[in-house]
């Protein structure tokens, strides 16, 4: 038994005679207007009438029944299965059984036709932290789509469409300048004639609010799908959502697949005879960071903390690695001119051997490299006039 059957009605009934009917067989079938031998028959009857008046009652509800039937409702979000619905047949409507249902369960989303040209995509991106990623993150995306009105089925009116007066019907005024009043289709219905949904203009907006889950762990430049959730014009089905993970430069850490990667500045003592630093986790824990009894690092010098890096998505209660890259402060020589200094270290370092030997007695005594004087002796070179013209035969004769 379809809806309108259960209310009594006809599918062209209006709202006020919908509400009116439900007034009066809410009224006949109250469980507590009826004998109580017959309780248990009422409340069934009295849940159906109002089922039936909850779908019948919504525009936008009683325009998918009417096109789609029940399993248009379902597809649509608006329950969860069909045995919820008074009516079990699919035949209540001439459309039923017609829709398709497609992408995320969890948003509710337009019919999709068959045979229909589906709408364009929408992308949107979601700016994390890498702590966001780390942990893992819900977030709310509310966006605001066009639906074909469900008032009047995406028509725009009722009655005879009409050649526009303004652009006489040629909807645009030149290339990519669409007529202001038919607004690019070139016809028009009498402003009487117009939907009062939506003026005439054949969509209505709608606000949609998506819940984006990011596990913990998730890829940067990860895409989520939310099926059906964009715009759905006439004529079309619905578009997909997607939104895109990026991630915002950390001041600190830098992310490589799985593993972390973090530079840290010590100074020579603490590069040969170890040292304690601290370091916040992307979880918000303080950690010592230190090196082994006996071991060092060079500059540029690398090592890793094993199990301190991103969680593996794919692999429950696996992580990555911390990668750290060590920047040596330069040893400045004034404070290695100290004779004192000099020979405590000369003490504690082993012996260095003069490889060129006592026989060579030319030397050349080694400066710190100037980026400024090779500059200045190339441009020096270039503005020569020999650079230019080169040099004469007999020059090169004479050499």
């Amino acid at each position: 038994m379809g809806l309108y059957e259960i209310l009594g009605l006809q599918g062209s009934a209006n709202h006020s005679s919908i509400k009116q009917q439900f007034m009066k067989l809410a009224r006949e079938s109250h469980p507590d207007r009826n004998p109580i031998e017959k309780k248990a028959e009422c409340e069934k009857r009295f849940n159906r009438i109002n089922q039936a008046y909850k779908v019948l009652s919504d525009g936008r509800k009683r325009s998918i029944y009417d096109k789609f039937g029940e399993a248009g409702l379902v597809d649509s979000g608006f329950c969860e299965s069909q045995d919820n619905f008074p009516s079990t047949s699919s035949a209540s409507s001439p459309a039923a059984g017609n829709s398709t249902s497609s992408g995320n369960q969890e948003q509710p989303k337009q019919p999709q036709k068959k045979n229909l040209k589906k709408g364009k995509n929408v992308i949107h991106e979601l700016k994390l932290t890498l702590e966001e990623f780390f942990a893992g993150t819900a977030r709310k995306l509310v966006i605001t789509t066009k639906v074909s009105c469900w008032t009047c089925e995406g028509n725009g009116g009722s009655g005879v469409l009409r050649k526009c007066q303004l652009c006489f019907g040629q909807a645009f005024f030149g290339p990519g300048i669409p007529c202001s009043e038919c607004r690019g289709e070139g016809h028009i219905f009498y402003l009487k004639e117009k939907c009062s949904g939506c003026h005439g203009r054949r969509v209505q907006l709608e606000k949609k609010v998506l819940d984006i889950v990011v596990p913990a762990g998730s890829a940067k430049e990860t895409q989520l799908k939310f099926a059906g959730a964009a715009d759905q014009l006439p004529g079309t089905n619905a578009g997909d959502v997607i939104v895109i993970l990026a991630e915002v430069t950390h001041p600190v850490f830098e992310r490589n697949g799985d593993d972390i990667l973090t530079k840290i500045q010590i100074s020579l003592a603490e590069s040969l005879l170890g040292f304690r630093r601290k370091l916040k986790t992307l979880s918000g824990r303080d950690v010592a960071i230190m090196m082994r009894p006996g071991e060092s690092v060079q500059h540029n010098g690398r090592k890793e903390v094993q199990n301190a890096g991103m969680p593996v998505p794919c692999c429950p209660g696996e992580f990555g690695n911390l990668i750290i890259d060590f920047d040596v402060e330069k040893v400045y020589s004034s404070w290695l001119r100290d004779p004192q200094i000099r020979k405590r270290i000369r003490e504690a370092l082993p012996r260095i051997e003069d490889q060129a030997g006592p026989e060579i007695t030319d030397e050349m005594m080694l400066e710190d490299y100037c980026e400024d004087r090779h500059t200045s002796r190339k441009r020096r070179r270039d503005d020569s006039p020999d650079q230019h013209h080169g040099l004469s035969n007999e020059q090169c004769r004479t050499q």
